[in-house]
């Protein structure tokens, strides 16, 4: 049973009771925002009752039921969905720095989940194992892991949402989040950010020095909060995904998602006014709203205020307070685009290929290996590697070549230890799972001299103390974590583990390579 701990936060005028796990103080289920009505932006809190019971994890937003590709992928204990009490966040942090008031380092963890699943009560996720890791090699931090709305209850937008609101911007030029049309989810997550700012010295925290690490859509959100041009942090790690994978969608995407919802739910036909949509809609319960909508992973939107409506690939990105970013990718990123390749046979890929990019088809084709007389498993392998390319691999490539500031890039090539569909595969969200240290003890050898490698790493990134490895600029040379634990700079030419036949076509035909992957991939 762990033992309990009561610390005074001053600036959320509370005592909040948290729980001592190994050495590390973790408060859980703390509300960093306010939220009074579906479809309008939170507010950041400034306070909480007194004395606060973080000791158990805040509830989840509502969502649908989520791929799992691994044990351990469940929330334990489930916490519950609450759609207005389901923004709160964790704080882990060594004990002795709750009494010694330093100034740590803070890593703010974004959870993944196509926008449309996830928590941070994850249990593959839990943050004590990398904390204690952190603190042994001399670089101690403070784990932040925040929750933000999911789904259409985070990322809807439409006509009848945009009814009532108007963008104005704040009194430094930049746009008020809170006046942004849509992109609620997005939002959410800034307060959090604006909470770590404002809260995390009473918790021995550094708010000078913040990294944001995610996976997936907790990845690009990070790289979204880049564009904006003022993220709240000042390091990133990009754990496969980034703005490009699939954005910045249009608005018109989503009218045309929500006009398809009012379709499906029914009942919305006699009613004549914006405000009349969307209170009705308001009063359905947050499943009938799930129901309505398909999971296509609508994420924040560029609405030409918050975000840019078009986001330019070859051209440098203004400086932002975020200076250094880690990016990377896993070798079999689309192994969870595998539901969706088995409903789509060969021949009638080959017939979207040509409807949608009939100039380039047959260069596409061949560029990645698709052949005629192919059987499953190649065609199954041919699409895997289409689809990270589309949206993982070379778009991270993209944004390599865009931050303004020092980039380190990587590849996670460590095959996976996890029984089932992955095994033997380095594939999507792995790397950050080893960054965890939460299976270590049931690893082998070389995939646990990997996990420790990139924890050890990670933390020290985090805290300022080290270049990680190469510039990406340098010499377009990145770090490869794997296989059998290696751990090596290569080029793409000399990469031994992976092929680059796709690339002179992807230089030269991204557009259409884009145009493709949306098409399969965004289905509203």
């Amino acid at each position: 049973m762990s033992a309990k701990i009561e610390h005074q936060v001053p600036s959320l005028n509370s005592s909040l009771i948290g729980e001592i796990e190994e050495g590390i103080a973790c408060f859980r289920g703390v509300p960093y925002a306010s939220l009074d009505k579906r479809w309008t932006h939170s507010q950041t809190k400034h306070s909480l009752e007194s004395p606060f019971d973080a000791t158990n994890y805040g509830p989840r937003c509502p969502q649908g039921e989520g791929q799992v590709l691994v044990t351990g992928g469940v929330n334990d204990p489930v916490p519950g969905d609450d759609e207005f009490k389901c923004l709160n966040l964790n704080v882990a942090v060594p004990q002795e720095a709750l009494k010694e008031r330093t100034a740590l380092p803070v890593m703010v963890w974004i959870h993944g989940g196509a926008f449309n699943y996830g928590a941070n009560s994850v249990a593959r996720y839990r943050p004590v194992q990398l904390s204690l890791l952190a603190k042994a090699q001399g670089n101690p931090v403070i784990v932040v892991q925040i929750q933000y709305r999911l789904g259409p209850l985070g990322f809807s937008a439409s006509n009848d949402i945009r009814s009532g609101q108007s963008p104005s911007s704040t009194s430094s030029g930049h746009p008020d989040p809170n006046s942004t049309f849509g992109n609620f989810g997005f939002v959410d997550q800034i307060h959090a950010l604006e909470w770590v700012r404002d809260h995390i010295h009473d918790f021995g925290g550094d708010p000078a020095n913040v990294t944001a690490f995610g996976v997936s859509a907790g990845s690009a959100s990070i790289h979204y909060h880049i564009l904006t041009g003022s993220p709240l942090f000042d390091r990133a790690i990009l754990m496969s995904g980034s703005a490009p994978t699939l954005g910045p969608l249009p608005t018109e995407l989503y009218e045309k998602s929500w006009n398809n919802f009012l379709a499906r739910t029914g009942g919305f036909e006699d009613l004549k006014t914006p405000e009349q949509r969307l209170e009705k809609a308001r009063a359905l319960t947050p499943q009938q709203v799930i129901a309505g909508f398909t999971s296509a992973p609508l994420g924040p939107m560029g609405d030409g205020v918050l975000l840019p409506q078009v986001w330019s690939y070859n051209s440098t990105q203004p400086p932002t307070r975020c200076k250094e970013i880690i990016i990377g990718d896993t070798h079999i990123e689309a192994i969870i685009m595998d539901g969706l390749i088995s409903s789509i046979p060969q021949s009638k890929f080959s017939s979207i290929v040509q409807t949608s990019i009939p100039s380039t088809s047959s260069s596409f084709l061949d560029a990645f290996n698709f052949t005629p007389d192919m059987n499953k498993t190649a065609y199954r392998d041919a699409m895997r590697c289409f689809l990270s390319v589309g949206m993982f691999q070379y778009p991270n490539i993209l944004v390599a070549n865009s931050f303004p500031g020092k980039v380190y890039v990587y590849h996670f090539d460590e095959p996976s230890p996890y029984p089932g569909p992955t095994f033997g595969l380095p594939y999507h969200g792995q790397c950050a799972l080893f960054v965890y240290q939460n299976g270590n003890k049931e690893y082998p050898a070389e995939a646990k001299s990997t996990s420790e490698r990139m924890g050890r790493v990670w933390t020290a990134f985090a805290a300022g103390k080290t270049v990680p490895w190469e510039e990406y600029g340098v010499g377009r040379r990145c770090m490869r974590f794997g296989p059998q634990g290696e751990a090596e700079v290569v080029s793409l030419e000399t990469d031994r583990v992976r092929e680059y036949k796709w690339l002179p076509w992807v230089e030269e035909n991204y557009e259409s390579l884009k145009k493709l992957t949306r098409e399969l991939t965004v289905r509203v």
